[in-house]
């Protein structure tokens, strides 16, 4: 499924770029860990290496946001 492939690139970026910067983002590093054809890299991600960082960073800023609100509606 064409949206599982994204959002496993999506947060397989995330987690590389917290364990090396993004710097050190390889597309065919995370195409490897993630178990996709580095095709579907640029298939999701025309905007590349960059686009991929940005959707990754506020994906992840997101899911964080959503559980600072869940712990401040429990106080």
């Amino acid at each position: 499924m064409a949206s599982d492939t994204r959002t496993r690139m999506i947060y397989g970026a995330a987690l590389m770029l917290g364990a090396r910067g993004a710097a050190a983002l390889s597309l065919r590093d995370l195409a490897k860990e993630a178990g996709v054809p580095i095709g579907s890299t640029y298939h999701h991600f025309p905007g590349g290496r960059q686009q991929l960082i940005e959707e990754a960073v506020r994906t992840i800023g997101a899911a964080v946001d959503r559980r600072l609100q869940v712990g401040r509606g429990r106080g």
